[in-house]
């Protein structure tokens, strides 16, 4: 099964783009229409992760959304730090998963399996 059969159900055309405020009652949002993605985690600064229609990862900056890529087949943004690093997972042309690391500028990385045959990624991360 794909990611993005499995996440069909998750697909989320709309997302809010938030910026902190600076005390509850100065809360202000931005709708931003993201298109057909599937957004998954959204860090401190408005900036989303998750998979595109493509089914590559995307990061979204707030301005931009940049398709990340992958390293075989079908890829997902999992969880974004306040530095804009997505950590996400990929599906491998054996079929396997593996999980990534994407840093702002640079390559998709594969984070390893640590000796087995296929990584995850399932938590978030801090800065």
């Amino acid at each position: 099964m794909s990611i993005g059969t499995a996440l069909a159900a998750l697909t989320i055309t709309l997302f809010v783009f938030a910026t902190p405020p600076t005390s509850a009652a100065s809360a202000k949002y931005t709708l931003v229409d993201l298109g057909p993605v599937s957004g998954v985690a959204m860090n401190d600064r408005g900036e989303v992760t998750g998979e595109a229609s493509s089914h590559h990862a995307f990061r979204f900056n707030g301005k931009v959304i940049e398709d990340l890529g992958t390293l075989g087949g079908d890829s997902r943004g999992v969880a974004i730090n306040n530095s804009g690093q997505v950590a996400g997972v990929y599906f491998t042309l054996a079929g396997t998963t593996h999980g990534f690391l994407s840093s702002p500028g640079a390559a998709m990385i594969d984070i390893g399996t640590l000796g087995g045959t296929s990584s995850d990624v399932v938590a978030t991360f801090s800065p």
